[in-house]
């Protein structure tokens, strides 16, 4: 087993996460205009609401809702498990050669579209999801089938936030908009184990102590009106990897108002931690 340095994980208040501005990890695209400037028709939209297992979801479980289904990030699926659980629900745009092969830790990701859910009469989807995966304790050189390899990420591109904002985080919390007030922040932190510490770097082994699970509220967006409520937590189960997964979130608001605009998942600079106990 390759031997990797010991790594401790921190946050820098500098990063931002990529839909702080009203988009996911992509671009908001207006899909409802000809180009005279008249809308087009829409056809009906699926009924979209959280499931019961994202509403009891807790942060460190690593769940995300997209739509209606319900993903675990963090390690937990092979490739080969979650094309399965795709299977007829999502179409596979690229990225993945369930035949191939990845050498060493390569990393690659794949990109699905939904096949039952458009938002204009040109069958343009609403949103698609991609999958990031590799073999991160694979020695040099070594070959790892691709449907054997884990998903350590699933995130998503939504393409028209007008139309489909259906993203649930764990406690069914709308990732955009998120629908919370400023005053709950410390609430849904502080019940999943959390303790506030006055920092904008945040600290976590997941090898020792649960206590180091810890939130902080930052100042990432200077000159923007924005700051943040952020937060690392480790996973509530060992991963594929027989490690605990890294969870970071963030909730951003307005300063002024304190309007909640959003509350994303990421997985920051490595999903996860690893020491001489408890090493990838």
């Amino acid at each position: 087993m390759k031997r990797m340095s010991k790594r401790i994980l921190t946050f820098s208040s500098s990063f931002c996460l990529c839909l702080i501005s009203a988009v996911s990890c992509g671009i908001k695209k207006d899909v409802n205009e000809t180009e005279k400037g008249k809308l087009k028709p829409r056809p009906k939209l699926v009924e979209y609401a959280p499931t019961e297992e994202i509403k009891n979801a807790s942060l460190s479980s690593g769940l995300i809702q997209i739509g209606n289904d319900v993903f675990r990030n963090g390690g937990y699926y092979t490739v080969g498990q979650l094309m399965d659980k795709l299977e007829g629900k999502y179409e596979l745009q690229g990225g993945i050669d369930i035949d191939g092969v990845l050498v060493g830790d390569e990393e690659k990701v794949g990109v699905y579209l939904p096949t039952d859910v458009q938002i204009s009469d040109e069958g343009i989807p609403a949103y698609d999801i991609a999958l990031y995966y590799s073999n991160l304790k694979a020695e040099d050189g070594e070959k790892t089938p691709v449907k054997d390899a884990i998903v350590y990420k699933i995130s998503y591109d939504v393409f028209d936030y007008d139309v489909f904002d259906e993203i649930w985080q764990p406690g069914a919390i709308k990732a955009f908009p998120a629908e919370i007030e400023f005053s709950e922040i410390a609430d849904v932190y502080e019940k999943n184990g959390l303790k506030k510490v006055d920092s904008e770097r945040l600290f976590i082994d997941c090898s020792k102590s649960r206590e180091y699970n810890v939130y902080t509220e930052n100042n990432n967006y200077a000159g923007q009106n924005k700051s943040a409520a952020s937060a690392m937590i480790c996973g509530s189960e060992k991963n594929l990897y027989g490690v605990y997964p890294i969870f970071y979130y963030e909730f951003t608001y307005e300063e002024d108002s304190k309007k909640v605009l959003s509350f994303q998942w990421d997985d920051v600079f490595s999903t996860f931690y690893d020491d001489e106990e408890n090493n990838i």
